[in-house]
């Protein structure tokens, strides 16, 4: 990925108004799925110069209940089709780098949107509007940990947050989040896309699994979603397509901040640490069976190995 540099770095979307007024977008997009150590990426971003965060006008539907933090890492927009936010509305979240354009400063400013859904998002309806300027990162995790980390994450923060569960979820021991009930869930995932990518190919399986993906309080007990965010190379391979040279992938276990800095063609803040992705560590943490580790090994081998070849780069392994 080449480093932004010049007036071409950003992108501009025209309302379609009298005014013609100037609104502008991210110019740089995360990739990554959640618990692939998102946060702390994105809190190092924060720190250097060039990066502009999105800035939530009030009051915005993109924003509804979550703090200023969150919503300016994850504006949810280009992966929830169903949100009331309009575009227009998303752009305002960019409004300061529109205004360091206007007054003619902003060329080299990294405008970002860090959201670890962005995966989910439609490439093709992206491709409407991100142009050439565009680039995309992944900073990939581990499947197999990223997968014991989500499914930890989700039981005991999104689990406890709805009210129907709080009195189901008290010990790692319950069904709701045990090795055991982990073990069960990642096997019926795997053998019910495995049986799909028989027939069908990965992509076509991954896009008629997505209601299955969905993550809320009537789901995360039965979500397919810990193991299937773990086949990078099957949704990144429309990305893609419809983005060639413009994504950039790398291990986020070997990513240092330097590095980072230097990737992202920005200005190192001083923070001489390299990066460290911490597995969640909630109360009621509950570890991979070893035959779940085999399992979920087995069945991210063959992706792991496409991602390699897609990418043209073999650091893209984790065992």
């Amino acid at each position: 990925m080449e480093s932004p540099s010049g007036p071409s770095w950003y992108m501009e979307w025209r309302i379609a108004s009298g005014d013609d007024e100037m609104r502008c977008l991210p110019t740089l997009l995360n990739l990554a799925p959640p618990k692939s150590g998102t946060t702390e990426i994105y809190q190092q971003i924060q720190t250097m110069p060039e990066v502009i965060s999105a800035a939530p006008a009030e009051p915005s539907s993109l924003c509804r209940g979550r703090s200023a933090f969150w919503c300016s890492k994850e504006p949810s927009f280009w992966h929830a089709p169903r949100s009331a936010a309009s575009l227009q509305e998303y752009t305002l979240m960019y409004q300061p780098l529109t205004e360091k354009l206007q007054g003619g400063s902003g060329s080299s400013t990294i405008a970002v949107d860090w959201s670890p859904l962005n995966y989910e998002a439609n490439p093709y309806l992206l491709g409407r509007f991100v142009g050439p300027a565009a680039r995309f990162v992944a900073f990939l995790r581990n499947p197999v940990q990223r997968a014991e980390s989500d499914y930890n994450w989700s039981i005991y923060t999104v689990g406890l947050s709805c009210t129907a569960s709080k009195k189901k979820i008290q010990s790692p021991g319950s069904s709701s989040g045990s090795s055991q009930a982990m073990h069960k869930l990642f096997a019926s995932s795997v053998k019910d896309f495995t049986t799909c990518a028989a027939t069908s190919s990965p992509l076509r399986c991954w896009r008629r699994g997505a209601p299955a993906r969905e993550l809320n309080c009537r789901t995360f007990r039965e979500s397919s979603a810990y193991v299937l965010r773990g086949l990078y190379s099957v949704y990144l391979s429309s990305f893609l397509e419809v983005f060639p040279g413009q994504l950039l992938v790398a291990r986020a276990e070997s990513l240092t901040w330097p590095r980072l800095a230097a990737l992202l063609g920005a200005t190192l803040a001083p923070r001489p640490t390299t990066a460290t992705l911490a597995p969640f560590r909630g109360k009621h943490q509950v570890h991979l069976l070893p035959e779940t580790q085999q399992l979920l090994k087995s069945f991210y081998a063959p992706y792991v190995l496409e991602l390699q070849h897609m990418f043209n780069d073999s650091t893209l392994s984790w065992w």
